[in-house]
């Protein structure tokens, strides 16, 4: 049985979700309505996934949703 870490985080109205497997780190968004939104690139850090995982949210709401809203200054990442 493999052991499943990782973090989870809200970005305005997505759910940011960043998680390792087999020592490779990976970015799932989920959003209103149960939007899933992947990225397919795996991270060998932690430090690595959780900035790709905001830039995945920022861009999402930036050029898919045409929100304005300015970039979250901190993100609360909390153990999953």
């Amino acid at each position: 049985m493999t052991t499943r870490v990782g973090f989870i985080a809200q970005y305005y109205e997505l759910s940011l979700h960043v998680r390792t497997r087999e020592g490779k780190w990976t970015v799932v968004v989920f959003g209103p309505n149960g939007l899933l939104l992947t990225h397919d690139t795996k991270y060998d850090s932690d430090t690595a996934a959780l900035q790709a995982a905001v830039g995945v949210a920022q861009t999402y709401l930036h050029d898919e949703k045409h929100d304005e809203r300015p970039a979250l200054e901190v993100v609360d990442w909390q153990p999953a």
